[in-house]
């Protein structure tokens, strides 16, 4: 056995011992690296250099959900939409909700969209692979797309009557279709159509998830909801829903 250089002899063992490491050659030819201990040596094989290969990979997990690239306008809203996420987890996993692949999502009268984010992390571990937000307001939509990206899919925010979706005859059939805080009391003939809109986009096997702000007003919404045929999945209450000072009840 040749080795590279020198070190003291092992009283033991008889070998040579240093501190630092060797490469010593076997009669066999054999090449192999010496690691030195503090007593004694360790023999490991050196392994022959492996081509490397460029793989596509998936995108991490943490790339494959809704994006957020700027703060909230509103304070509190960091807030209302951890609130209304674990309030989405609770109602998807009593309406038995579950897809396979990636999902098609609208989320409409959306306005800023503040709750994009919340909406992604309930649905997993689904993945969302096109997500369409509608509202009529250029300033709230042009808002919501500044904020919020999708890396491993497509994201959309279009300015657009969100009762009309009928004659938007390019959009496909959802997965899910979200409303946040419904106004049912407010314009009955304009939500009649909104809804009856979202049902005739849903996949056969798709979801409609609305929130309320009062309990009239979503027993409304049930009611119109229930006339063209839809069946109720889940309704829950949300028991740490934020107090609104200015509109009690």
């Amino acid at each position: 056995m040749r080795i590279d250089r020198a070190g003291r002899r092992c009283r033991r063992h008889g070998e040579l011992v240093t501190k630092s490491t060797h490469f010593c050659k076997d009669a066999d030819g054999g090449c192999w690296e010496r690691r030195s201990s503090d007593r004694h040596l360790s023999r490991w094989p050196i392994r022959p250099a492996v081509p490397r290969v460029l793989q596509k990979r998936p995108f991490p997990s943490n790339l494959r959900a809704v994006i957020q690239r700027r703060p909230f306008r509103y304070p509190g809203t960091d807030e209302d939409v951890v609130r209304l996420e674990a309030l989405l987890r609770d109602g998807l996993r009593a309406a038995g909700f579950h897809a396979t692949g990636p999902l098609d999502v609208m989320n409409l009268a959306c306005g800023r969209a503040d709750e994009s984010g919340a909406l992604g992390k309930a649905l997993e571990p689904m993945k969302i692979g096109f997500y369409l937000g509608i509202d009529l307001r250029p300033d709230a939509i042009a808002e919501a797309a500044a904020r919020w990206a999708l890396p491993s899919g497509e994201i959309e925010f279009r300015c657009g009557d969100a009762s009309a979706t009928d004659r938007m005859r390019q959009l496909p059939a959802f997965d899910f279709i979200f409303i946040r805080h419904q106004n049912y009391w407010h314009e009955p003939a304009v939500w009649d159509r909104l809804l009856g809109n979202a049902l005739g986009r849903l996949k056969p096997s798709g979801l409609l998830a609305c929130t309320s702000y009062f309990d009239r007003e979503h027993e409304l919404l049930v009611a119109a909801l229930r006339t063209r045929g839809a069946a109720l999945a889940a309704n829950l209450r949300h028991a740490r829903s934020r107090p609104l000072p200015d509109a009690p009840g």
